[in-house]
């Protein structure tokens, strides 16, 4: 029966339990941890170890269940360290618990502990060799599996648990079934195996015993003072090794006599494998793998260490209830049969396990640390646990830091690379042009860099507003922190409250973890929000109380946090009238119109195209790997003439889609007109024919004629497109859901497009 099982969907690979096995009985694989049930002894520790619950132990609660609802009656034997896991209740109250829940009687496990002392005396007497007794089945399943030679020195006399479901078993005038409520394990593996499934029915541990229990609404609290001297108790003042090695040997242990009383995990161990390479003669022995120190898993318990002492120090004074006494004449079997179980590991050849303590930077005997920070005592050890899948290189930790130490370096030096590969793309240098705009923002730029102002960064689309904020940052204090772009209208705005502040796990469908917002992401350095004038007043109102005093709150949290974030936006919106139609916070506005940069658009800076286009040309070139020299003076007055509505960006695309198309390299390799758009070569459109007159107001006037010309571009496209928006967007360098906004401001449908053109 497998005990001990993982759930690898729950494995971090953190090894713990590796590291505390102490027979190397877990496997390492690529997707998680797992039991080596041929190696593994039921100890436990692999599942006190792993705090992330993906060892479990085989629940027999529903075995034991199904015992109870039948119709035998059925019997309940109990280890007598049980009070370590129900401290506060007598033994009379406890019983009438098990009791009331259908246990027909409630026993100790050591009732007929002076049966076995009997069956171990009568061996001792036929024979003079060296044995090993235990009361433990962890101990003999070591045996069993690992140390076989053993074997023929072990006393084939069943734990006392197994004589007392015995000895109740042969007196029982009709058939009964026994479950025996235990700390250890191993007993649950044991019992199911040839020899003892007729012993007892179902074993439960003590943690599940009070688990069970409490659920049916059990407090385990006696009210007053209260003694041990009960028959649940029989036997207890033989629970520890030395008193029941004294009860079977006058005097007891003997160092001389090498009559020993073998007790604990690394005792027990170390003994049988000294006894087992010959290393160490003895006379007699008892060993048990647990002691009073242990807490694990099958006892369930909240005292400390010396709380448990003291109990069980006055348990085993108070169990003044004796045993059964031998009846005259009576025989019980009490002989139990030892198997090799072993599976024993090939060993590896020397150069495998060399080529691993190679790889762990351990070339000679010398430099292997034998530190045991792994849980292997040797480097050897560990390496050839990894040969055999047992261990995994990174359990090593000198090994893991020289690794992360190399990994880091490796990040720096890339990192130093992106920055420089970053700063080439991104340096002052591309912001081309010799025009007095042009002069004018590099100017604002050098003043409003090294302060911690926001800005807000205004104009359409395509005019370079992102180039402008990584200006900014790349010219202030944060230039070594990261500046963190986000274009608002590419996001749905459900998810960018998310995107923005983070979110805390369930906070929604979907939050199966907690995440960092770019507010945080972006501590220290600079966040620039591209298109703000789209998102929603709520979450408007949010970023107005991360602006003003740099608290965040992440979406599903109560609690806020701070931050300290310089904020650049930009927007292609008009923001005033964008308020008069209640669309955008005035509050937000003032606070983010502190600083106000307003880009022109090409079409307002054509002194600057032909630099632009030779920028771009050498940008384009490097990008598809291709040379052109230079742009023809047909095509460069196209150029010139076209009136550029997706401004800088389309600018780009026109350049990169004429390289592509130019003839391979040649000599003289130039863009013509036929490598250029067609819709590059549509006449210009003429501008407003608005009358000028004397008291005429320039910001009415300039945008009517804007709106007019606006709307004849919306139009063109859109007829040229044959109706489809999304091929006019395109055509246009612009988002769609800024021409469709363009649309909606000047009263165009598209279906009545359609129609016109048809």
């Amino acid at each position: 029966m497998k005990i001990i099982t993982t759930d690898k969907s729950r494995c971090k690979k953190c090894y713990a339990c590796v590291r505390v096995c102490p027979v190397n009985a877990i496997r390492v694989q690529e997707d998680g941890t797992a039991i080596s049930h041929t190696r593994c002894i039921n100890c436990g520790h692999c599942v006190d170890a792993c705090s992330q619950g993906a060892i479990k132990v085989t629940d027999t609660l529903n075995r034991m269940e199904t015992i109870l609802s039948g119709q035998k009656p059925t019997i309940i034997l109990l280890d007598t360290n049980w009070p370590i896991t129900f401290p506060d209740i007598s033994p009379d109250d406890f019983q009438a618990i098990l009791e009331k829940e259908g246990f027909a009687q409630v026993q100790s496990s050591l009732l007929a502990v002076e049966y076995v002392l009997k069956a171990y005396e009568t061996i001792l007497e036929k024979k003079n060799n060296p044995f090993i007794g235990s009361l433990c089945l962890i101990s003999t399943s070591y045996v069993e599996k690992h140390t076989p030679n053993l074997i023929p020195y072990m006393i084939p006399v069943v734990i006392p648990a197994v004589g007392t479901a015995r000895y109740l078993k042969s007196r029982s005038e009709s058939p009964i079934r026994i479950v025996l409520a235990s700390s250890c394990l191993a007993s649950k593996a044991k019992m199911p195996r040839p020899g003892f499934e007729a012993d007892i029915d179902a074993v439960v541990t003590f943690s599940e015993l009070k688990g069970w229990l409490s659920e049916k609404g059990y407090k385990f609290k006696t009210e007053g003072s209260f003694d041990y001297r009960s028959p649940l108790l029989a036997g207890g003042q033989y629970w520890l090794t030395r008193d029941f090695l004294a009860r079977l040997v006058p005097g007891g242990e003997s160092k001389r006599s090498r009559i020993l009383a073998v007790s604990g995990e690394g005792r027990s161990l170390a003994f049988l494998n000294e006894v087992n390479n010959g290393s160490f003669r003895h006379g007699l022995a008892v060993v048990k793998y647990c002691t009073i120190e242990d807490a694990s898993h099958g006892v369930g318990t909240e005292l400390t260490l010396f709380q448990r002492q003291d109990l069980l120090a006055r348990v085993i004074e108070e169990a003044a209830e004796v045993p059964i006494p031998l009846a005259e004449g009576e025989h019980i079997d009490l002989i139990r049969p030892y198997v090799d179980r072993s599976s024993e590991l090939v060993e590896p050849a020397p150069e495998a396990i060399q080529q691993v303590l190679d790889t762990l930077g351990m070339n000679t005997p010398k430099e292997e640390l034998n530190c045991g920070a792994c849980g292997f005592s040797t480097c050897r050890e560990k390496a050839r646990a990894v040969v055999h899948g047992l261990a995994k290189l990174e359990m090593c930790f000198p090994y893991l830091i020289r690794e992360l130490s190399s990994h880091n370096e490796e990040l720096v030096q890339k990192y130093e690379i992106i920055q420089k590969q970053l700063h080439n793309v991104t340096s002052s240098s591309e912001m081309v042009g010799v025009s007095k705009q042009v002069r004018q923002i590099q100017e604002i730029i050098s003043r409003v860099a090294p302060t911690p102002t926001t800005v807000l960064i205004r104009g359409e689309s395509g005019t370079g507003k992102e180039l402008v904020a990584r200006a900014i940052q790349r010219a202030g204090d944060r230039a070594d922190r990261p500046l963190i772009a986000i274009n608002c209208t590419a996001i749905a705005a459900g998810v960018l409250d998310s995107e923005l502040f983070g979110h805390v796990k369930g906070a929604f469908t979907g939050a199966i973890t907690d995440k960092k917002g770019l507010f945080e992401e972006a501590d220290g350095g600079t966040l620039f929000l591209d298109e703000i004038g789209d998102i929603s007043l709520e979450l408007q109102a949010k970023l107005l109380r991360a602006v003003d005093s740099g608290e965040i709150r992440r979406v599903g949290e109560n609690r806020t946090r701070v931050v300290d974030v310089r904020l650049i936006a930009a927007t292609n919106r008009n923001l005033e009238k964008a308020i008069e139609d209640r669309e955008f916070r005035e509050d937000l506005f003032y606070r983010l119109n502190t600083i106000t940069i307003r880009l022109p658009p090409l079409r307002e800076r054509r002194d600057d195209i032909p630099l632009l286009v030779e920028h771009l040309l050498l940008k384009s070139c490097a990008r598809v790997n291709k040379q052109v020299h230079g742009v023809s003076q047909r095509a460069m007055e196209i150029i010139l003439d076209y009136h550029w509505p997706g401004n800088i960006r389309e600018l780009e695309n026109v350049i990169e889609r004429a390289v592509v198309l130019a003839p391979p390299a040649g000599s003289l390799v130039l863009i013509e007109p036929e490598h250029l758009p067609k819709e590059l070569e549509v006449p210009s459109i003429p501008g407003s024919t608005l009358e000028i007159g004397s008291g005429i107001d320039y910001r009415a006037m300039r945008d009517q004629s804007v709106g007019e010309v606006e709307k004849k571009l919306l139009l063109h496209y859109l007829q040229t497109a044959g109706g489809n928006v999304t091929k006019a967007c395109a055509m246009a360098g612009i988002p769609r859901r800024t021409f469709y906004r363009m649309m909606e401001k000047q009263g165009i449908r598209a279906k009545e497009v359609i129609k016109s053109s048809a």
